[in-house]
């Protein structure tokens, strides 16, 4: 560091430095207070403290009269430039963006987030003792850790459905994300220590890194332990190694990791042979077990949808909007993909999709100089540790959608600026005027940016916010049979009207754009409600939920043929939506073949092919009450994309007592790689009742391909753990199985039916009852009343008498 880089800081630059420190204690712990989500009290406050730093280092630019300016600036930074240029490239998109609604929500995160970076570089940068910035931020990281862990071991609570570590955040992969960079930075400087044999410093590293490393293995997020060895592999190279073999094994990884994600988006796709021994017939299957199918196939997405738009993308923000079109929808398993996907989980291949190759290219440069300027001869121990650290969140983020959470991108961003305020930028002489008269003008640029970003956007997204809260509780709490009750509801249409004109993020627009279409819908409202729910499909047209209101509004006023329509389209883009397929079955149910032959021709050229016509007139034939004889000779299935899939006439053969034809039906379903795990059940639950040894084995097989795709699927569990107990020797896992989906999904009633129907059969009959209690509110409040009456009669002396578990 030069001596002019040492220079005591102003008063201003100073109180920026611990706005810094406050920032980074603070957000961890900033809840949402009934926000719509909880993370977005963390985004106003690391929004109000992003201005706040842009004021005081105007105040610094002042009140050095321009001296400190350019040596503690970041503009003369490549890798500032290509971020301020990523961000400039990003606002440009809104010109071409397919959804200028998307786009302009996304950045205005985008913006403060840039301005975050900028302020935390150049603090850092003008601070005399860096390493006392490290030191604060290892410790305030190592504080957050412990008191993380020692919350979920002492109050099991506050962690994931699935017993994954999260708080305070509000999931794992967030909390694992934090801590990506300490992990990194610590363990680095725990090395470096021990080799310059600084023993008294060593102690303490360890002890701050030790919860780190805790708290991260807790969360069990696997992307953030790739991060945490690909930066500290960087670290070591860069601690150990010169410039060029560093920068060689660089490229060299990054070469590597580039190849694998081709190989398995180029044989993950449609009609691929298996030219890969780890995706032929069993392995492919075996890709889409957990999460790890379901981010192959919507980071395939994202690479088809940049393909399409390979210069400029689609628009900033435009994914989630976009995705639904270049889905491999054949490889989508059921419940895999959400009603809306915000994520390709991936950073990269999402901005890419978004911004084209341009802008992939400057998020890309801006990551790597850092890198590169830490490899540089005489980097000072700081740099490595800041360029490491980055390097590993960016690797957490090609495998993550932890940077779409509202609270993470924020210590991203600090992160961001500790890695580029590290280097010290050469100071420029100017002449004298335009010494005092650059500075100025950009000090007052700063001042204006942070007064028009805080009444034009951060304002106004804390009252759509608050819009939200109290028109959702006066939603929930106005009672039906008060005279006051159109009233009130009327009263949070408003509100929500005010909510989705000033929501500051596209999800708050989608939330606040169904509770308002509902709440229209009550009020009496149809005709507007209806043009709420279109309005909120136009921007989310994979979003399931809205297409079945949609259809039920336009099916309930009399529109049947708009909302057959509307089935149609949704089961074209999703064929496995469930509530579509019952919707279309009710449309069907209530029409006439003449009803069905006109709109059918009067549909839009190309909406349907023929032989997806007969598959409708053969369907409304059998709800019609035909023989299911004469449905199943005629249907042509290899050529069937739309409507209800073979599962479900399968099912109405089982339910007819055709159970041969029923299997028959499911035989080229459970041949596909990968299977439906329902398919898989309903075929194991045929074989199990068989009774004979070889279809036990065989429905035993089947059972654990449907458990490996779908373990918490109502219709894997329901069959699942009956053919367990039948097998006799994993009767335990029966009830492992059921209490673990219990976990995932614990308000699903057909799982309170399978857990206590479980424990019956196992003979664990008081444990049975206990849990037929506390499932009685899921079950008395519902349509499913009487199932809980059928359970209940399990235990009647009757029933313990005539059948034994």
């Amino acid at each position: 560091m030069t001596a002019e880089t040492a220079e005591s800081p102003t008063l201003f630059s100073r109180a920026a430095f611990f706005a810094l420190l406050a920032l980074i204690v603070v957000l961890p712990w900033s809840r949402g207070a009934g926000y719509v989500y909880a993370g977005f009290f963390r985004e106003f406050v690391a929004q109000g403290f992003t201005c706040l730093m842009l004021i005081l280092l105007a105040a610094d630019i002042f009140q050095s009269r321009g001296k400190s300016f350019f040596r503690f600036s970041l503009l003369p930074a490549a890798a500032m430039l290509c971020l301020l240029l990523f961000c400039l490239w990003s606002c440009l998109s809104y010109f071409w963006s397919t959804d200028t609604l998307a786009t302009a929500k996304q950045l205005r995160m985008a913006l403060p987030w840039t301005a975050l970076v900028f302020c935390t570089a150049t603090i850092v940068n003008a601070c005399r003792n860096k390493p006392f910035v490290f030191s604060s931020v290892m410790s305030i990281s190592a504080l957050l850790a412990s008191s993380a862990w020692l919350a979920g071991k002492f109050w099991p609570e506050v962690s994931h459905l699935t017993g994954r570590l999260q708080w305070p955040y509000d999931h794992p992969a967030a909390l694992g994300g934090y801590l990506v960079f300490p992990c990194i930075a610590l363990s680095v400087s725990l090395i470096w220590t021990l080799r310059q044999r600084h023993f008294k410093f060593a102690v303490p590293t360890a002890m701050l890194l030790f919860p780190c490393l805790l708290a991260l293995f807790a969360t069990g997020t696997r992307a953030c332990f790739v991060g945490v060895a690909a930066g500290l592999w960087l670290g070591i190279f860069l601690l150990f190694t010169g410039k060029t073999r560093s920068l060689i094994l660089l490229c060299g990884l990054l070469g590597f990791a580039a190849a694998v994600s081709l190989t398995v988006y180029r044989f993950t796709g449609e009609k691929t042979p298996g030219a890969c021994a780890l995706l032929e017939r069993e392995g492919k299957e075996g890709l889409y077990v957990g999460t790890f199918g379901t981010r192959v196939l919507f980071g395939s997405a994202a690479g088809k949808m940049g393909l399409a738009k390979p210069l400029a993308g689609f628009g900033a923000g435009t994914f989630p909007v976009q995705s639904v079109f270049f889905e491999d929808k054949d490889n989508f398993l059921h419940g895999q993909r959400g009603d809306v996907v915000y994520s390709a989980h991936s950073e990269p291949l999402q901005i890419f999709a978004e911004t084209g190759a341009i802008g992939l290219l400057l998020y890309l440069l801006a990551h790597l100089l850092p890198v590169i300027s830490a490899s540089r001869k005489g980097a000072p121990v700081c740099s490595i540790l800041a360029a490491a650290g980055l390097f590993g969140m960016f690797a957490d983020s090609c495998g993550s959608m932890s940077l779409r959470y509202s609270e993470l991108p924020w210590s991203y961003a600090l992160v961001f600026g500790l890695a580029l305020g590290s280097f010290s930028p050469a100071e420029k002489d100017r002449p004298g005027k335009s010494r005092n008269l650059l500075p100025a003008v950009c000090a007052g640029l700063m001042i204006l940016s942070a007064g028009v970003y805080v009444t034009r956007y951060a304002l106004p997204a804390f009252h759509a916010q608050r819009y939200f809260h109290q028109a959702n509780t006066i939603r929930k709490t106005a009672a039906p049979d008060s005279n006051y009750y159109k009233v009130e509801l009327l009263k949070s249409c408003a509100l929500l009207s005010r909510a989705r004109k000033s929501a500051g993020d596209f999800y708050t627009w989608y939330y606040a754009t169904q509770f308002h279409s509902a709440c229209l819908e009550r009020a009496g409202e149809i005709i507007q409600a209806k043009k709420s729910r279109a309005d909120c499909l136009r921007h989310f047209p994979g979003d399931a939920v809205n297409r079945k209101e949609l259809a039920r509004l336009f099916y309930l006023t009399g529109e049947p043929e708009k909302a057959l329509r509307l089935c149609l389209a949704g089961l074209k883009i999703d064929p496995s939506s469930g509530p579509l397929q019952d919707w279309l079955e009710v449309i069907l149910r209530g029409s006439e073949l003449a009803q069905l032959d006109g709109w059918l021709e009067h549909s839009p050229p190309g909406f349907l092919n023929s032989s997806e016509e007969d598959w409708l007139r053969l369907l409304l034939g059998w709800l019609a009450g035909n023989r299911q004889e004469t449905v199943c000779q005629n249907m042509q299935y290899e050529n069937i994309s739309i409507g209800l899939p073979r599962l479900v006439v399968a099912r109405w053969n089982f339910s007819l007592r055709q159970a041969e034809k029923g299997y028959a039906l499911l035989v080229p379903l459970i041949e596909k790689r990968p299977a439906d795990p329902r398919a898989l059940a309903l075929a194991a639950d045929y074989l199990a009742k068989t009774g004979t040894r070889e279809n036990v084995e065989q429905a035993l097989q089947l059972i654990d391909r449907a458990v490996r795709l779908g373990r918490t699927l109502p219709e894997v569990v329901s069959v699942a753990a009956p053919v367990f107990i039948l097998s006799g020797s994993r009767r335990e896992e029966a009830i492992n199985l059921v209490t673990g989906a219990l976990r995932d999904n614990p308000r699903n009633a057909i799982l309170h039916k399978v857990h206590v129907e479980t424990l019956w059969r196992l003979g664990r009959t008081e444990e049975a009852k206990l849990a037929l209690r506390q499932a009685q509110p899921f079950f008395l409040k519902t349509e499913n009343a009487q199932i809980y009456y059928s359970l209940a009669k399990l235990f009647e002396p009757s029933a313990g008498e005539t059948e034994q578990p």
